[in-house]
């Protein structure tokens, strides 16, 4: 992740796994499902509503949070994966201030294999499934574990680095799952709860409140990369990676990704992905087994003094040369919604496509002018 973001990553697990996972370990094979194509969120609409949770007796935030969790619990499983003999996490991902690896702690087992514990959101009764890049990636294998203990093995369907984003596929019918929520149904200040196998528990929730909506870990440079988060104070550990950050109704808002932390531990301060980035990835992931990724193609940075974005370089014949835009152009708004900091429109830019028109409104020597933008091509 970017400086200071420490993933949560998979708690690797003690020779108490070996054996369990022995039987899995078959190469992984990256498949796509090709056309017909079904959305994610039209399996989720054909999919049965969970039987209703009782409630009686109990009144207030209490019961909000007894429903959010009776209501999201079934559809987080706990994944147990087997590394590559040998495995060594990459130079990109060693952990910041001596930690070692970000969120895991190593345990190699007979014959050089590496196993680890995390989690994951099953998002369609027929069971698709969503998790972090990190914890997949290098996988021989994948056990996903129900909160009903039914064990299935899971494959990649696939895999996109920079969202830190992975969608799994179970074979299974009427599973349950959590059904998707809405980043503009909350605010910061309303209670969430986080849930996932930390430390190689089972079916963990905590609470907190959303502390910031777009959190921004970025450099300067466009890449392509989400950059802007969800901040909430839920507890979460080692193992959380790929579990689900849930409203009062139940309903998914983000998957949980890392801490910030100077000691490796939670130290109060969470992060998740967004809910529209992780149905737009995984949709692309499910149509096309990569991400297509819309590019502006400028080089930007906070303006100063003001809410904007300033332009201080653009890509020579990129989207936004082609468009209009010039250097020293501040980007106040895209398609009538305000931009305030560069997070904005990474968070604007990732749930597009290439070829998607945009209108921007940029403040150019004092005066407001409006650009119509065509956004090109980053490959996923």
């Amino acid at each position: 992740m970017r400086k200071g973001l420490l993933f949560l990553g998979c708690f690797i697990t003690c020779s108490l796994y070996a054996i369990h996972c022995a039987a899995q370990e078959q190469p992984m094979v990256i498949i796509s499902r090709g056309i017909p194509f079904i959305s994610l969120e039209e399996k989720q609409q054909a999919g049965y509503e969970p039987a209703g949770v009782n409630l009686s007796g109990s009144t207030g935030i209490n019961s909000s949070f007894r429903y959010a969790a009776a209501t999201a619990l079934p559809g987080v499983v706990h994944i147990i994966a087997t590394y590559e003999p040998g495995f060594k996490w990459p130079e990109d991902q060693a952990a910041r201030n001596g930690q070692g690896h970000p969120g895991v702690s190593s345990a190699v087992l007979e014959g050089g294999t590496m196993t680890g514990s995390a989690s994951g959101v099953i998002i369609t009764p027929d069971g698709y499934i969503v998790t972090n890049y990190h914890v997949v990636n290098h996988a021989e294998s994948l056990e996903v574990v129900l909160e009903n203990k039914r064990s299935f093995k899971a494959y990649i369907i696939g895999m996109d680095s920079l969202t830190d984003i992975a969608l799994l596929k179970i074979s299974g019918r009427q599973l349950p799952f959590v059904r998707f929520g809405s980043m503009d149904s909350v605010a910061v200040g309303d209670w969430v709860l986080a849930i996932g196998s930390p430390m190689g528990m089972d079916a963990t929730v905590t609470a907190g409140i959303i502390s910031a909506k777009s959190r921004i870990f970025t450099s300067e440079e466009e890449q392509g990369q989400l950059s802007s988060y969800i901040q909430t104070d839920a507890v979460m550990n080692s193992g959380n990676s790929g579990g689900a950050l849930v409203d009062t109704k139940g309903k998914l808002i983000g998957i949980n990704i890392g801490i910030l932390t100077p000691t490796g531990n939670f130290a109060g301060y969470s992060f998740a992905i967004p809910v529209e980035v992780v149905k737009k990835v995984c949709n692309d992931l499910l149509r096309e087994g990569r991400t297509r990724r819309a590019s502006l193609g400028v080089y930007i940075t906070n303006a100063t003094g003001m809410p904007g974005v300033l332009v201080y370089k653009l890509v020579s014949k990129g989207a936004a040369e082609k468009g209009g835009i010039e250097v020293h152009d501040i980007i106040k708004e895209i398609d009538n919604g305000e931009i305030r900091s560069v997070g904005d429109i990474q968070q604007i830019l990732i749930l597009h496509h290439p070829g998607d028109k945009v209108v921007l409104k940029v403040l150019r020597n004092g005066k407001l002018i409006s650009c119509d933008v065509m956004l090109s091509d980053i490959s996923g």
